[in-house]
């Protein structure tokens, strides 16, 4: 399979990712929640002194993200960037992922895999976050879904996997997402559901749903289709967004921009586009270093 290799980049310690050197990054909210899983991840740069270039590679499916403050630095880091086919164990895919690249770095990464030789295939989405964090945002946000909304429960992994378009891309997609809920904020909401209420049927499905990923994005935003056009997206959208802010964490997904209902929703909530963001997978094996 294709791998990336960082023998030529230097490992950088997840104490060093504090907020202020975060921020100097498009995407800070991000990079400070994956410093913070640095048992599953590992970090490195090509400058301790700058850190103006992070590489993020998810250990265990092989995931890259680059963080970068200018396109000349990203340039110069990739120089020391490694692709190579060699055996893997630890995914049953053929190659690795480039995950959530602003334009600027996929612009440069993809010139650099393209001169190299590599083909590749991309998907683009659409970043979004509040326009502006108060309490009086945080208050409006409790308005809309702090009453008839509650946290998911693991038995539902199996409904959220079967309503997730992108189950079919995982091999075990009820435990990814089980270990989501278990471990991330999420919110659902019930049809007719009363703030007071204490029991309901075993039986009765959620009417829509929201999970927290592991980067600290929100996502899987679904509303059953009988549900629909009631508010209930936008409720639990709005209460996993209240949680979050109560933790002083900002909330931000990621969002295909062909879905307009999705789109709708957080730009209801008074969120705004930040920047178009690309996953992309290399599709051609060619054993090449990108140096």
């Amino acid at each position: 399979m294709i791998i990336p290799v960082f023998d030529r980049l230097k490992r950088v310690d997840f104490s060093v990712f504090t907020p202020s050197l975060c921020s100097k990054f498009k995407q800070p909210q991000r990079l400070l929640q994956l410093s913070r899983l640095s048992t599953q991840y590992d970090y490195f740069t090509d400058n301790e002194a700058t850190l103006d270039v992070i590489f993020v590679l998810k250990k265990t499916k092989l995931d890259v993200s680059i963080f970068s403050t200018t396109t000349e630095a990203l340039k110069s880091a990739m120089d020391k960037f490694e692709i190579a086919e060699r055996p893997s164990l630890l995914s049953s895919s053929s190659s690795f992922e480039f995950c959530a690249l602003e334009e600027e770095a996929y612009n440069v990464v993809q010139e650099i895999l393209k001169e190299r030789g590599y083909e590749h295939r991309r998907q683009e989405y659409v970043l979004l976050w509040p326009k502006e964090v108060n309490e009086v945002y945080i208050a409006q946000l409790k308005e809309i879904g702090g009453h008839g909304c509650a946290p998911l429960c693991p038995s539902s992994s199996s409904l959220v996997a079967r309503n997730w378009p992108y189950s079919k891309d995982l091999a075990d997609p009820e435990t990814y997402i089980h270990a989501l809920i278990t471990s991330c904020p999420s919110s659902v909401r019930f049809p007719q559901q009363q703030q007071q209420q204490q029991q309901r049927d075993e039986k009765e499905e959620p009417a829509a749903w929201i999970v927290g990923q592991e980067d600290g994005s929100i996502g899987m935003l679904h509303t059953q289709p009988k549900h629909r056009r009631l508010g209930y997206g936008r409720q639990v959208a709005a209460n996993i967004c209240w949680k979050m802010l109560k933790e002083n964490k900002t909330p931000f997904c990621y969002i295909l921009p062909n879905n307009i209902a999705s789109l709708s929703t957080f730009h209801g909530l008074d969120f705004k586009r930040i920047c178009n963001v690309y996953w992309f997978t290399i599709t051609n094996a060619k054993t090449t270093r990108c140096n």
